[in-house]
C-alpha cells in the first residue's frame, strides 16, 4: 500500500511539473503573442499551457491589452486552459487565419472581457473532446469581418465553437459583431445562459445558436439586419430584445422563430426605431411568447403557406407602439398560397398606441384563408388602432372573446373596418364586460356568454346574426348602458337584451319607411313605479331615437313564463289575456294600444307587438315602455293629489293617497328653485292604515318654490305626484304640468298661482301660430283647469297663459 501511494505521488507530481502557467506581462498598448518577453513564463507553445491575463499586473496599465498577432495556425494543438481576471480587457486578432482550442477549460471573470476578430478573418474555437468548463461570467466578444475590409480569406467567418461534450455557462454577456460572427455547438443544452447573462447580436444574418436560455436570460438584437437573424430549435426561457431600425423583410430569411419543433420563450421585446419589421414564422405550429411587448417598428405573427393548423400563442401582449400584423401572406415566393392564421392570447392584450392590422401585407390574393383571428381570453384594452388595411382579402378577420371568466373591453382608440367581434366566452354566465363606450366596425357575433353593458353604450353597425341559443348568449344592459342598433329601417332588427344573465326581454325594431339609429335597454320593475297592484311585465323597455324619427316604429316585445308563479311578470299577471302597451311620457304611463289590448304571440317567449306612432318618440330622447294586463295600469292626473298653502313665510303640503298601500314604505319630500332640479328635504313615514300626510315647509325660497312627493314602497318602487309651486316674495303664476303630454282629446294643466284672478290662455304651434284661445278664473294655490284637446290636428304644441302684467312659463304637449 506504502508503495501504491508512493507511485501516485510521483505521477500526481509529473503531472503538476507538466503543466506549465504562463501570465502575460507585456505591454499594454499592444504586444506580440510571440515575444517571451510578453510571458512570465515563455510563450504558450505547449498543450498543457495555463494562460492567464491578469489586470491586476502592472504592465496591463488599467488592465487592457491589444494583441495583434496571434499566429497558432495548427488546428491540431491546444492550450489547457485560458483565464482572464481583474476586470481585464483582451483584444485578439490577427492578419492570417489562427486557431486556439482550449480543451480543459475556459473563464472569463464578471468585470473582464475578452473580443475576438474585428476586421480580421480569426478563427477562435473553444472546446473539443477533453473540455471539461467554460464559464464565461464577464464579457466575450466575436467580431466577425467588418464592413471596411474588401478582402474575404477563406476562414471567414469569425466562428467560436463549443464542443459536444463541453458545457458552457454564460453569467455575463456574448456579443456577436461585425458582419459574419458566429457561435456554434453541436448540442444545445450545452450552452447555458444563466438568469441574468445576456446575447448581444448585432452583426448581419445568421442564426442564434441552439442553446438553453434560460428564464432570465436576454438575447439582444440591433444594428442594420439585412437578411433577418433566424432563431433555431432551441430553449428559449429568456426575453428576446428586438432592435433592427433598417431591417428588411426578405421572404423566408425574415424569420426570426423556426416552423417546426419549437418550444417557446420567456419574452419579446420589439423596440424598431424606423422601419424595421420581423417575421414571428412561415408556418407558426403553436408557438408560445409568453410576454410580447411591441414599442416600435414592425412585427408580423406568421406567413402561413401551407395547409395546416396555424396559431401562434401569447400569454401577454403589450402595445406601446409600431405596428402588428395579424397575417403577413403575399411575401414574395409565397403570394398565392393562403391559409387562415390565429393569434391566441391567452392573458390579456393590452393597446395603449400604435397599429395592429389583421390584414396580409399585400393583396394579391383574396378569400377567407387569408385572414387572421385574434382570439383573447383575457382583457382587451384597444388605445390605438385596430385595423384591417386589406379589406377585400380578408373577409373573415376576427376578434374573439373567449375566455373562461369575465373578460374586460374596451376601445379608446380607432376600431375600424371590416373586422367582426366575436362572444365565445366558455363559461356560459360569463362574457366580456365594457370599461369604456365601444363602438365596433363590423358584425357583432353572439356564440356564448353575455356582453355586459355596465354604464357604458355599445354601438352596432350590422344586423345581429342568428343566435343559436338565444338564452346562452345576449347584450345584459345592467340597468344604465344602451345597446345602440345603427340603421334600422324597414327589415326587423333583433334586439337580443336582458337585464341580467338569467332575464333575456328581447327587442325587435323596424320603421314603417325610413332609417335610423335606434339605442334600447332595459331595466327590473317599472320605472316610473305605477300604483299598486298592477298586473304587468316586471320590466321596463328603454327606447331612445338618434336623431328624428323618420315614421312609425314597429316595437315587439318579448318575455317568459318560468312557470310556478316565477317569471317576468308580476304576481297575479295573465300570460295568456290580452296587454296593454304603456309609454311614459315624462309625467305618467298612459296606454297606447287601441282599446281591448293586444293579444299575445307565441308560447313562452311570449310577444306583443305595437305601433308607436312617431310623434310619441322625441328625438334624442328616452321613452320609457311597459307591457300590461287590459286596464291594470294607474293612469290618473293626481295620484297623491298634492296641495300647497302660503300661510305666512311657511308652506303647508297637505297629500293622500287614493288607495291604502300596504307595501308603501313613505313619501320623500322634494323642493326645486326651477320646476326641474329638486333636491331631497324630508322623508314622512308612512302608515298602512292612513291615507292623508302633511308636511310644513319653514324654508321658502326668494321667489317661487316648487314641490313633489315621491312615493317609495318597500320594494323600492316609485312614482311622483304632480308639482305643486308656491309664490313668496314674488307674484304671479306657473304651469307646473300637462297631463299627460301625449294627448287624444282631452288634458289637465295644473297651474300654482298668488291670488285669484282671471287669465287668458293660447295654444299655438311650433312656429308660433296661434290655434286656440280660452280663458280660465284661478284661485290662490293649486289649479287644475281640463282641455279639450279633440279638435287639434296631430302635431306638437306649446301652452301659454298671461294677464296684463305678466305670462306664464310655456310648456309643450303632443297631439296624437
Amino acid at each position: 500500500m506504502k508503495q501504491f501511494f508512493s507511485i501516485l505521488f510521483t505521477f500526481s507530481f509529473f503531472i503538476i511539473k507538466a503543466q506549465t502557467i504562463t501570465i502575460w506581462q507585456g505591454p499594454s498598448t499592444g504586444g506580440g503573442w510571440s515575444n517571451a518577453a510578453n510571458w512570465s513564463n515563455g510563450v504558450p507553445t505547449a498543450a498543457t499551457t495555463e494562460i492567464i491575463f491578469d489586470g491586476a499586473a502592472v504592465s496591463l496599465s488599467g488592465g487592457n491589452i491589444t494583441i495583434t498577432d496571434v499566429m497558432q495556425s495548427n488546428v491540431n494543438f491546444s492550450y489547457d486552459k485560458l483565464k482572464i481576471i481583474n476586470n481585464a480587457t483582451v483584444n485578439l486578432s490577427s492578419s492570417s487565419p489562427a486557431y486556439l482550442y482550449f480543451y480543459v477549460s475556459i473563464f472569463i471573470e464578471s468585470g473582464s472581457r475578452l473580443n475576438v476578430g474585428a476586421n480580421t478573418t480569426t478563427l477562435i474555437i473553444f472546446g473539443g473532446t477533453l473540455s471539461t468548463t467554460i464559464n464565461i461570467n464577464g464579457i466575450l466578444n466575436i467580431q466577425g469581418q467588418g464592413t471596411g475590409n474588401s478582402t474575404r480569406a477563406a476562414f471567414e467567418p469569425t466562428n467560436v465553437t463549443f464542443g459536444s461534450s463541453v458545457v458552457c455557462t454564460v453569467r455575463g454577456s456574448i456579443i456577436l459583431s461585425g458582419k459574419v460572427a458566429v457561435i456554434s455547438n453541436a448540442t444545445a443544452s450545452n450552452l447555458i445562459y444563466e438568469n441574468g447573462a445576456s446575447l448581444f447580436i448585432t452583426r448581419d444574418g445568421g442564426t442564434v445558436s441552439n442553446a438553453n436560455y434560460k428564464n432570465g436570460s436576454l438575447i439582444k438584437v440591433q444594428g442594420v439586419i439585412n437578411t433577418c437573424t433566424a432563431f433555431v430549435t432551441a430553449t428559449y426561457n429568456g426575453v428576446i430584445e428586438w432592435n433592427c431600425p433598417s431591417q428588411l423583410v426578405k421572404g423566408s430569411s425574415a424569420i426570426i422563430l423556426p416552423s417546426t419543433s419549437f418550444n417557446s420563450f420567456d419574452s419579446l421585446l420589439v423596440i424598431n426605431t424606423n422601419t424595421g419589421s420581423i417575421r414571428l414564422a412561415t408556418n407558426p405550429s403553436y408557438y408560445l411568447v409568453k410576454n410580447l411587448i411591441m414599442n416600435a417598428g414592425i412585427l408580423e405573427f406568421g406567413s402561413p403557406t401551407g395547409s395546416g393548423t396555424y396559431k401562434a400563442l401569447i400569454d401577454t401582449l403589450i402595445q406601446n407602439g409600431g405596428t402588428l400584423i395579424g397575417n403577413a401572406s403575399g411575401v414574395v415566393g409565397f403570394d398565392n398560397a393562403y391559409n387562415a392564421d390565429t393569434i391566441e392570447i391567452r392573458g390579456k392584450f393590452i393597446q395603449y398606441a400604435g397599429v395592429f392590422d389583421l390584414s396580409n401585407r399585400t393583396p394579391v390574393n383574396s378569400g377567407a384563408d387569408a385572414s387572421c383571428i385574434v382570439k383573447i381570453s383575457g382583457d382587451a384594452f384597444f388605445g390605438g388602432i385596430v385595423k384591417l388595411s386589406q379589406q377585400a382579402t380578408a373577409p373573415n378577420c376576427a376578434i374573439e372573446f373567449n375566455g373562461t371568466q369575465l373578460q374586460n373591453f374596451s376601445v379608446t382608440g380607432l376600431f375600424q373596418n371590416k373586422i367582426k367581434t366575436i362572444l365565445n366566452n366558455s363559461n356560459s354566465w360569463e362574457g366580456i364586460h365594457l370599461t369604456s363606450n365601444v363602438q365596433i366596425p363590423d358584425s357583432l357575433v353572439l356564440k356564448k356568454g353575455y356582453l355586459v353593458l355596465n354604464s357604458f353604450d355599445f354601438i352596432n353597425p350590422l344586423p345581429l346574426t342568428p343566435i343559436a341559443n338565444p338564452l346562452l348568449s345576449y347584450i345584459v344592459t345592467n340597468h344604465t348602458g344602451m345597446f345602440q342598433q345603427k340603421n334600422v329601417g324597414i327589415s326587423a332588427q333583433n334586439i337580443p337584451i336582458g337585464y341580467t344573465t338569467t332575464y333575456l326581454n328581447p327587442l325587435v325594431l323596424n320603421f314603417v319607411s325610413g332609417v335610423l339609429d335606434v339605442a334600447c335597454s332595459v331595466a327590473p320593475g317599472l320605472n316610473p313605479a305605477v300604483a299598486l297592484p298592477n298586473l304587468h311585465i316586471d320590466r321596463t323597455w328603454l327606447i331612445k331615437p338618434i336623431g328624428t324619427v323618420p315614421s312609425d316604429m314597429m316595437v315587439t316585445f318579448g318575455y317568459k313564463n318560468f312557470g310556478a308563479g316565477s317569471g317576468d311578470g308580476g304576481i297575479g299577471f295573465s300570460y295568456t289575456s290580452n296587454n296593454d302597451v304603456n309609454l311614459n311620457d315624462g309625467t305618467n304611463w298612459q296606454i297606447i294600444s287601441a282599446a281591448g289590448g293586444v293579444a299575445p304571440s307565441g308560447s313562452n317567449p311570449y310577444t306583443v307587438s305595437q305601433k308607436v306612432s312617431s310623434n310619441m318618440l322625441p328625438a334624442n330622447i328616452i321613452t320609457p315602455f311597459a307591457i300590461s294586463n287590459t286596464t291594470s295600469t294607474t293612469s290618473i292626473s293626481n295620484p297623491i293629489n298634492l296641495q300647497v298653502v302660503k300661510t305666512g313665510a311657511t308652506a303647508l303640503l297637505n297629500w293622500n293617497t287614493i288607495e291604502i298601500i300596504y307595501s308603501l314604505n313613505g313619501f320623500e319630500i322634494e323642493r326645486s328653485a326651477d320646476g326641474k332640479n329638486f333636491t331631497s328635504i324630508a322623508f314622512v313615514n308612512a302608515n298602512s292604515l292612513q291615507q292623508n300626510y302633511s308636511f310644513t315647509d319653514f324654508n321658502l325660497l326668494s321667489s317661487i318654490t316648487y314641490y313633489r312627493i315621491k312615493m317609495v314602497d318597500n320594494r323600492g318602487n316609485f312614482k311622483y305626484s304632480i308639482v305643486v309651486a308656491v309664490f313668496n316674495k314674488s307674484s304671479g303664476f306657473v304651469i307646473t304640468a300637462l297631463i299627460p303630454n301625449f294627448v287624444s282629446s282631452n288634458m289637465v294643466m295644473m297651474l300654482s298661482s298668488d291670488k285669484n284672478e282671471k287669465i287668458e290662455f293660447n295654444i299655438v304651434t311650433i312656429d308660433g301660430k296661434i290655434v286656440e284661445r280660452f280663458s280660465n278664473n284661478l284661485i290662490k294655490g293649486n289649479n287644475e283647469i281640463n282641455i279639450d284637446c279633440s279638435r287639434l290636428p296631430s302635431g306638437n304644441y306649446q301652452i301659454i297663459g298671461y294677464n296684463f302684467i305678466s305670462k306664464t312659463n310655456c310648456i309643450q304637449f303632443i297631439k296624437r
